[in-house]
């Protein structure tokens, strides 16, 4: 299922500051997995690429300052484009434990157990 069409409405992206980090960790996620993924291609990596890059430098911005409307729509952009990579690719195992983690067993919200988990699921 893909989205045929997107729209920022600035009074819904203005949200207290967990919800932007858990969202935002959410994203990055998205864009690792998609990019470390066994069916990642040449195609993928760039969106990938391009969606950490925006995480990096507009996260911190969204979380800091509820009135950034650049940093909002920067992370938007962001997650569009870790959703098309991961579409193309794959999601892998930190999302596989996430899912089942989080919610499921100790209603952790998604964006924070990944964040927490990803560095158990990819040791470099």
């Amino acid at each position: 299922m893909m989205a045929s069409d997107k729209f920022i409405d600035i009074d819904l992206i203005k949200k207290p500051s967990n919800i932007i980090a858990d969202t935002g960790f959410d994203v990055l996620t998205h864009a690792i997995e998609a990019y470390v993924s066994i069916n990642s291609t040449d195609y993928s990596d760039i969106y990938a690429e391009k969606a950490i890059e925006y995480v990096f430098k507009y996260l911190s911005r969204s979380y800091n300052n509820n009135e950034d409307i650049e940093a909002k729509e920067k992370m938007h952009i962001a997650s569009c484009m870790a959703g098309i990579a991961f579409n193309s690719s794959d999601l892998g195992i930190n999302h596989s434990m996430a899912h089942i983690i989080g919610a499921a067993r100790f209603n952790i919200p998604h964006g924070r157990i990944n964040s927490i988990i990803t560095t158990i699921c990819y040791r470099i």
